[in-house]
């Protein structure tokens, strides 16, 4: 039988609990003066109008919760704080009737993971629980863990307990103060491959370290600050962490049960200073995506964006029906038709080009989380498309579909998120004619790989691989597509600037004259732009080239094919460091005549029309690709369509 010496107990204290090998009916005082738990507390406000009754339910049910157990057995040990504890010195306050002060502690007995089905061999540990109350707010600290996520369930209970977080704005106020040294962020993006789901970020003052386009769709999670030395505050300094969607707040080992207590102290007297001032602040980091509980503030939805189905994170592909549905909806054509005054809109779907028919979307929040449904809109021209389009967003529209509405939010992950859009134009758009050449075929009609090599720049071949062969018809042009690219092309030019672009190509969502500005068709190429940059390096890129993929890559010297990679390869090896690279994506999807349009209108104040919006998230997008770039020390620029 092992026994754990538990965290909140110093070293040199033994730890003697009676009733070890069976407690007893009528468990000892908690020996809490010898205790230095960690600071870690969830601060909670008692809804009741007697607090010290409050208090007593909060007691009852901490002791409840933390005897629930799926595995093992758990025990009461110790329960209540002695009477001789509050003649300690520095505890003396606690006689205040503004104060309650009470603990726990809980024997957890069960087997080790790694022994068989009734072992002779046990694990015991003893875990503790402390409350402290002052006025109408509590602070709760345990270290067990099942309890910790089990107070955070029973607060979102129908109906609510008599008890409730400090909201998000006051615990930023109270906490989140000096310079911040730690965060945890989430992504409120559309989870991908090509993007991180949550970034942890660690410095000396990481609110000079974010950055406006690489870090505007991540959300705070947690956060550690160093709290300014002049809040008035006698025990609660150094750094602390937040974390505000949980109530919840940590530092350091204390020392002891005085010093725990204090800190404790100063934490709930700067809530409750918060809350009698009405402070709240919404976004202490400006530049990340909030949260947001106001779903009646929602409206104007006027682009979308789908998860591409090679950028599907493992984590939420539970089988292949969601990359069907994925395949299914990145195949059809949709658009989206917002309201000025709600969070619902119309999609105009179809399949093959055409135009079927119209589902309606509605926004749907049940207990502070947020989900679409649909259903047809009136009645479809040609119903079986309609209906199967239906049919994936129903399963599983939430997990692929990103609405961007008017009023700057989001749903991602069962939550409403609001992000900032900072209007800041990529400075590197270019547009060529492509007179004669299919701007939505991105390559050859073929199938496989290396049919498609054989294929492109062919007779017939009309596709923007064969406009990429006309276009860099000089000095030596290798194709490398297929799976594990390092771009779609890579160039050299002749000389006098011997420049390597390495060139990523996707097809135009729509060949006509009014095609709108849109997010969906450059996310996956500008995400793969930004993540190949390192093979701008040259001895990287050679690396990778050596040994191609497919027996016979398409390869040209001066427009001419050839039949390998060896001029390429030994033109690369002339070049110097102060050559210059750079990279290209070829999307023909937004041309010149609309690219002056939004300019035009942004000239014009016209900041909320939804072209200027969706070219906003549309350079927003490019600019963080473009940082990435540009740290490879290379630049990115994107090249349209004249028309």
């Amino acid at each position: 039988m092992f026994q754990t010496v538990p965290l909140w107990t110093p070293s040199s204290v033994e730890i003697t609990i009676r009733g070890m090998g069976g407690v007893d009916a009528t468990p000892q005082a908690v020996p809490f003066a010898s205790a230095h738990p960690y600071l870690s507390l969830t601060i909670l406000e008692i809804t009741l109008d007697d607090p010290r009754l409050g208090f007593r339910r909060l007691i009852e049910e901490l002791g409840k919760k933390g005897l629930k157990s799926r595995a093992g057995q758990r025990s009461l040990a110790a329960s209540g704080i002695g009477d001789d504890f509050y003649s300690t010195d520095g505890v003396e306050w606690l006689t205040n009737p503004a104060y309650d002060l009470d603990a726990l502690i809980i024997r957890c007995d069960q087997e080790p993971g790694w022994a068989p089905e009734s072992s002779a061999y046990r694990n015991i540990e003893y875990k503790i629980v402390v409350a402290l109350r002052r006025n109408k707010l509590v602070a709760i600290h345990t270290d067990l863990s099942s309890l910790k996520d089990s107070i955070q369930s029973w607060l979102d209970r129908r109906p609510p307990p008599p008890f409730r977080r400090i909201s998000e704005g006051v615990m930023h106020a109270a906490f989140i103060r000096g310079d911040t040294k730690g965060l945890w962020l989430r992504g409120t993006h559309a989870r991908r491959t090509t993007k991180a789901d949550s970034k942890n970020l660690s410095g000396r003052r990481l609110e000079d370290a974010l950055l406006p386009h690489e870090d505007s769709s991540f959300a705070m999670g947690s956060a550690r600050t160093m709290l300014p030395t002049d809040l008035g505050l006698g025990a609660l300094t150094g750094i602390l962490g937040t974390t505000p969607r949980n109530s919840q707040i940590w530092s350091s080992p204390t020392d002891g049960a005085v010093d725990f207590l204090a800190k404790a102290n100063d934490a709930l007297i700067l809530v409750d200073g918060i809350l009698d001032k009405g402070i709240s602040v919404a976004q202490p980091f400006p530049l990340l995506a909030r949260r947001e509980q106001d779903f009646d503030a929602v409206f104007g939805a006027f682009d979308l964006s789908l998860l591409d189905p090679d950028s599907i994170a493992p984590g939420i592909a539970n089988g292949i029906e969601i990359l069907e549905s994925a395949t299914l909806l990145s195949e059809a054509g949709i658009s989206v038709d917002g309201s000025s005054s709600s969070p619902n809109f119309t999609l105009h779907v179809g399949l093959d080009g055409s135009l079927d028919g119209a589902i309606g979307g509605q926004l749907v929040e049940k207990h502070g989380t947020a989900s679409y449904s649909f259903g047809f809109r009136g009645e479809p021209t040609n119903g079986p498309p309609v209906r199967r389009i239906l049919e994936a967003l129903n399963a599983h529209g939430n997990e692929l579909l990103t609405i961007y509405y008017e009023s700057g939010h989001t749903v991602v992950d069962r939550s409403l998120w609001k992000r900032e859009l900072r209007i800041l134009p990529f400075p590197n758009w270019e547009f060529f004619d492509f007179a004669d050449f299919a701007i939505d075929c991105e390559k050859p009609a073929v199938k496989g790989d290396q049919a498609i090599h054989d294929a492109t720049a062919q007779p017939g071949d009309n596709s923007l691989f064969g406009w990429v062969v006309r276009h860099f018809s000089n000095g030596w042009l290798i194709c490398d597509d297929g799976s594990g690219e390092i771009a779609d092309f890579v160039h050299l030019s002749d000389e006098p600037d011997a420049k390597l672009s390495l060139i990523h190509v996707k097809g135009a969502d729509s060949t006509g004259i009014r095609r709108q500005v849109a997010v969906g068709p450059y996310e996956v190429v500008a995400s793969q732009a930004a993540k190949n940059s390192r093979y701008l390096s040259p001895d990287a890129l050679r690396t990778a080239l050596e040994n191609p993929r497919i027996e016979h890559p398409a390869c040209w010297t001066s427009g001419r094919r050839v039949p390998d990679r060896s001029e390429f390869l030994e033109m690369l090896s002339y070049r110097r460091s102060v050559d210059p690279n750079h990279v290209v994506i070829i999307q023909p999807h937004v041309s010149e005549l609309l690219h002056a349009q939004v300019r035009n209108e942004r000239e014009r104040g016209l900041d909320h029309s939804h072209g200027v919006l969706r070219m906003s998230l549309l350079e927003a997008l490019l600019n963080t690709a473009r940082s990435a770039v540009v740290g490879s020390g290379s630049d990115l620029y994107v090249w349209g369509a004249k028309l």
